[in-house]
């Protein structure tokens, strides 16, 4: 492996660590990984969401806003988490 595909770190200790750089390819395909993860998360959450609003809707009439409130921090926790 070339030496630019290599970082070369030497500690306060005198200990060489050595690790390899990721390519574009690896760095696109972890990309569209984490992109699927965040996707079937986001559609999780959503499906609770509604389901949640469906099974709640005559017995608590004021759940409307809460369910809408975990939806947003689940989606802030999906999207920044």
């Amino acid at each position: 492996m070339p030496a630019s595909e290599k970082l070369n770190i030497d500690t306060p200790e005198q200990v060489a660590l050595e690790f390899s750089l990721a390519s574009v390819g690896s760095r696109f395909l972890a990309l569209g990984i984490d992109t699927l993860i965040q996707a079937a998360s986001g559609a999780l959450l959503l499906l609770l969401a509604a389901l949640g609003a469906w099974t709640l809707r005559g017995v608590v009439p004021g759940a409307g806003p809460w369910i809408l409130g975990g939806l947003v921090l689940g989606g802030f926790v999906v999207y920044y988490g």
